[in-house]
């Protein structure tokens, strides 16, 4: 019996996706010119922002409209941030965690509404598996809105309002690259360990 084909993921990303491919050319604008990290994220928040802003923010890409996934994008290969898009089902929930501490994200919606549970680290990490952290105001999402995540910030978004969300996420890595934490706020916990949940 012949061994099965393998074949590499489909590429998302194409030439056509017009609106995509200039917010790529932004970032990496970003990245090669600004020089603090407060300035990188408010460009890119900005960038992100008129990208979401366009009816043909995801026309050109190589996505299954009808399905409920996240689709890696892009990658970098010299700044090494990666972009998803994602169609949420209603009433999906991520747990809260972070992207490393030294990871950022700006996550955008493009459809929908995605509520942005922020929270504060209040310990100093002197015990590595306990975390004492305070949720911050939760922050309301609708279409066109981004929101920064900062460096090694945790969160957890939401989408509760029965409709089905398409958010578009850059991160300042890919998160199969990374180790990160994931915090579990009642036993105020927290585990680290690498994982490519979107």
């Amino acid at each position: 019996m012949a061994a099965p084909t393998i074949r590499p993921p489909a590429e998302v990303l194409a030439p056509a996706a017009v609106a995509m491919n200039g917010f790529i050319a932004e970032v990496r604008a970003t990245c090669e010119n600004e020089t603090t990290i407060s300035r990188i994220l408010a460009r890119t928040e900005a960038a992100l922002k008129a990208l979401l802003a366009d009816p043909a923010c995801l026309d050109g890409l190589a996505i299954d409209r009808e399905e409920h996934r996240s689709w890696k994008v892009y990658t970098d290969p010299e700044h090494l941030f990666c972009i998803h898009v994602s169609r949420q089902k209603p009433n999906y929930r991520r747990g809260v965690h972070d992207h490393g501490e030294l990871g950022w994200a700006v996550y955008g919606v493009f459809q929908g509404e995605v509520v942005q549970e922020l929270y504060e680290r209040l310990d100093d990490g002197s015990h590595p598996d306990r975390v004492d952290l305070r949720a911050l105001p939760p922050i309301v999402q609708h279409a066109g809105d981004a929101t920064v995540i900062p460096v090694g910030g945790a969160h957890a978004p939401h989408n509760e309002d029965g409709y089905d969300a398409w958010t578009v996420v850059i991160r300042s890595r890919d998160l199969t690259t990374i180790w990160r934490n994931f915090y579990d706020i009642p036993r105020a916990r927290v585990v680290r360990r690498r994982s490519s949940g979107d």
